[in-house]
């Protein structure tokens, strides 16, 4: 079995007070991929929370640096995004998902960085949900000209998924 060669994890309080945003950011490599994890208590409810992620219209409201996403054959779709290092423009399709619960996805054959990925969603109380993101990016199939997408996927995913927690 392959080990991380390295792993970093940061937790952030921010804001302080009762309105704090907890946010957890995980960040991993090994031989196989490289791996992102990162999560946010938002103040609502589960349904109200896994709403405001399965509404693809809605995620250029807080996905700010997603321009399109064009659904095809169902549960397939062409993302294209814009992150500090320049558009990133992939096909993923949902392998799984259980409303409420969690979706699962996998790049489609062709993607610059081939990657795969989940996001949960976990009750904390009547009005507190707990939403985990789950990224991987596979090392084989990697187009070399496309750099390193950890660091820039790090710093998008941590504010969209602020943003979000300040939408709902």
């Amino acid at each position: 079995p392959a080990h991380l060669s390295s792993l970093k994890i940061e937790h952030r309080l921010l804001d302080g007070g009762a309105s704090a945003i907890n946010l957890v950011r995980t960040t991993g490599r090994d031989v196989d991929g490289t791996y992102l994890i990162m999560s946010i208590e938002v103040p609502v409810p589960l349904d109200a929370a896994y709403d405001a992620w399965n509404k693809s219209p809605d995620f250029p409201h807080f996905m700010k640096g997603t321009q399109e996403i064009d659904q095809f054959d169902g549960s397939g779709m062409t993302w294209r995004v814009h992150t500090p290092s320049g558009p990133f423009v992939w096909r993923a399709a949902v392998s799984d998902q259980q409303p409420c619960t969690f979706i699962t996805w996998k790049s489609l054959r062709g993607a610059p960085h081939p990657n795969f990925g989940s996001v949960s969603f976990d009750p904390i109380s009547n009005h507190k949900t707990s939403i985990l993101v789950q990224i991987g990016f596979e090392v084989e199939g990697l187009d070399g000209s496309a750099g390193d997408p950890l660091p820039a996927l790090t710093y998008t995913l941590e504010r969209c998924l602020l943003r979000l927690h300040n939408a709902i």
